[in-house]
């Protein structure tokens, strides 16, 4: 404390000399993470262009009717649904976009930005009270492949194979997601099999893909998805 008029106002220039620096200095920090962020953005959105453009031109399509599809949903149904609160989302992914299993990118790519946005949806519509629960399941006894398309004759075999050994029906899954609904549980993996894998790529993932890429490696790696599809799934 000082009660001298020229000591008080020497310290009142000197201080608002100092706010007026730190004020330059925080300012100068904003500009530098806004750019900072700015080039990451950028390059983000290089990165997702250059992963589309290395699809060929059927699943560059497939991606986009997928997604577009999606935000379509979600545009006409989450304004009515945070009006009325107490709603929920389902949305239907599998256990490809959790697992991102070799020779499926484009299908791994989609489903896995269905789960993405359903993480996302979680959080951004908690405040109006909607729930979000996705289902991730392997091999259902459904009639999917009807309208699937193949480019390679072992995915065809693999997969059909894989249905007709489906131990799960489209009733079971359903009351397991209505479980899941009433218990508020984020995520629905249905088979065993999935579930331990998931939890093997959650706890070292650089060992999980690392494995699977030995496996592909050595050449085993189809003849343990054939054997899985049907014996484990």
């Amino acid at each position: 404390m000082t009660s001298d008029r020229t000591s008080y106002g020497a310290g009142h220039q000197a201080l608002g000399a100092r706010s007026r620096n730190r004020d330059y200095l925080i300012s100068k920090l904003e500009f530098r993470i806004a750019v900072i962020m700015t080039c990451m953005r950028i390059c983000t959105i290089i990165l997702l262009y250059l992963i589309y453009m290395g699809f060929n031109r059927n699943d560059r399509v497939a991606l986009r009717k997928t997604w577009t599809s999606f935000y379509s949903l979600l545009g006409l149904n989450t304004p009515q649904l945070a009006a009325r609160g107490g709603e929920l989302f389902v949305n239907v992914a599998s256990a490809a976009g959790i697992l991102s299993s070799a020779e499926m990118s484009p299908y791994n790519a989609t489903k896995a930005a269905v789960i993405a946005i359903s993480e996302t949806l979680k959080s951004e519509l908690a405040p109006f009270n909607i729930g979000v629960t996705v289902l991730c399941p392997t091999f259902i006894k459904t009639n999917l492949l009807e309208k699937m398309r193949f480019t390679d004759e072992f995915q065809r075999h693999c997969s059909t194979t894989g249905i007709d050994n489906a131990r799960w029906t489209p009733e079971k899954v359903a009351c397991l997601v209505i479980d899941a609904v009433k218990r508020e549980k984020m995520y629905v993996v249905p088979q065993a099999a999935a579930k331990m894998f998931w939890w093997s790529k959650r706890i070292s993932p650089a060992a999980f893909f690392g494995f699977l890429a030995f496996l592909m490696r050595m050449g085993w790696g189809r003849k343990i998805m054939l054997r899985m599809a049907r014996l484990v799934f």
